[in-house]
């Protein structure tokens, strides 16, 4: 069960690294595909406009401080198990 753990909290580690490239690629091409006129109507200029000028929010890593898989829980906790 804690090899499970452990592989499940890798993944999340993966796919959250994954998902912020993810997030960088898809600003960077709103950025770069901004720049073309599709003769879309004045206000989804303005729309597509915006979305570009507005800044990315930052994921700050979260904190971890060796393996959580491992950490050990108090027994009340486990009780209802």
């Amino acid at each position: 069960m804690d090899r499970m753990t452990q592989q499940n909290a890798a993944m999340v580690e993966q796919s959250t690294a994954a998902a912020r490239t993810l997030a960088t690629v898809a600003q960077q091409l709103r950025t770069q595909t901004a720049r073309f006129q599709t003769g879309a109507t004045n206000a989804a200029h303005a729309h597509e406009a915006a979305l570009v000028a507005r800044p990315t929010r930052k994921i700050a890593p979260l904190p971890v401080h060796g393996n959580l898989a491992l950490t050990s829980v108090g027994s009340e906790e486990w009780a209802e198990f």
